[in-house]
């Protein structure tokens, strides 16, 4: 079992707001478990705080993603994703719930 824990902060440019940038702390705690030989389930909860520069807009992000991953061989993975994400902002038209569900294949070399 691995636990991992995870801070960042990033500062970008706004593209798609009247913002001039926007400045987001995040957290992240994980675990992964290699539940059989090669089959590892991974769970992880997020929350992270958004600052838009040049707007009176902040948002808190919560975040819920679990993963079941399958490694074929030290180069190839295969792995089923679901991520449940809710924004909260002083702005009303930007709050939201979203589900996302992913099939991913990877190479690693």
């Amino acid at each position: 079992m691995d636990v991992k824990f995870k801070a960042d902060r990033i500062v970008t440019q706004a593209v798609d707001t009247v913002a001039t940038g926007i400045q987001a702390d995040a957290l992240q705690l994980g675990i992964d478990y290699e539940f059989r030989r090669n089959v590892i389930v991974s769970l992880a909860a997020i929350y992270e705080k958004d600052r838009f520069v040049g707007q009176f807009r902040e948002d808190k992000v919560y975040a819920v993603l679990s993963e079941v991953k399958y490694l074929l061989n030290r180069h190839w993975s295969i792995s089923v994703r679901h991520q449940y994400t809710n924004r909260d902002s002083n702005i009303p038209t930007s709050i939201y719930d979203k589900h996302e569900i992913g099939i991913n294949v990877a190479a690693q070399f």
